[in-house]
Formats: C-alpha cells, sequence, structure tokens
C-alpha cells in the first residue's frame, strides 16, 4: 500500500493558510495549546495567537485557494533578556476555572511561567500581560 504522501502532490499535502507576522527576528519554537498558537522568537518576544480563524480554511470550509494575508497576535509576552528557545504548554485548554499556565525557557537562562488567558479575555492592543511568575 502506498503512503498517502506519496502519491498526493504537494498541493494537496501541504496549503498555506496563513501567515503570522510580528517577530522582529527568526522564530525558535511553537506550541499549540487549545486554539492558541503560541510562538518562541529570537527577539525575546513570546507571541499568542487566535488558530479560530484558520481552523475552517484547514478543514477545507473555504475555498482552497483562501489565505490569510494578516494574522496578528492577540498577546505579546516579554520577559526574556535573550531569545526565547522553548515552550512547555498541555496540549489542550483547561476547564477549571484557574487561568492556564504555560512555560518558556530563554537563552538568558530563566525558565518562565505565563498565564495565558483566552482570546475572547484579551484586547490585542491591551498593554503587555504583566503576570509572569
Amino acid at each position: 500500500e502506498t503512503p498517502a504522501n506519496e502519491t498526493a502532490g504537494d498541493d494537496e499535502m501541504w496549503r498555506r493558510v496563513g501567515t503570522l507576522r510580528s517577530h522582529l527576528d527568526g522564530v525558535r519554537g511553537a506550541r499549540l495549546c487549545g486554539g492558541v498558537l503560541l510562538t518562541a522568537g529570537e527577539d525575546s518576544l513570546i507571541k499568542a495567537w487566535d488558530m479560530t480563524p484558520l481552523r475552517s480554511s484547514v478543514v477545507g470550509e473555504t475555498q482552497p485557494d483562501t489565505c490569510w494575508e494578516e494574522v496578528e497576535p492577540f498577546a505579546t509576552y516579554r520577559g526574556h533578556a535573550g531569545a526565547v528557545l522553548s515552550l512547555a504548554a498541555p496540549a489542550a485548554r483547561s476547564t477549571a476555572k484557574d487561568r492556564q499556565l504555560f512555560f518558556s525557557g530563554g537563552f538568558d537562562g530563566d525558565v518562565c511561567a505565563w498565564h495565558l488567558p483566552s482570546p475572547a479575555e484579551r484586547d490585542p492592543y491591551d498593554p503587555t500581560p504583566s503576570n509572569k511568575e
């Protein structure tokens, strides 16, 4: 039996559904936590992106040529003095009333704990979350 990736063309296997532009340097890592994508950048920032608008594109509910060109992060986390090298977060968002935590490790040697609000709880133009543990 031939695996699907050997029979399908590149266009059928991979399709760009969005462009995430906000980091000022390279992205070192990404972690999906429920419907939120966290990205770790060499610019010492962590960005949180709401993936809900892209979900319909991924499951084929929109036209194949639809691409979200400008997706903005709903939160930007500052706290590392150098590149953010890694992220750790649960695969699914917690249903408990406690705030969701995720962790980051940086070139500065720090491991930070952060609260992750849902996209509905934040205005993307509010100040940076100051809830680093």
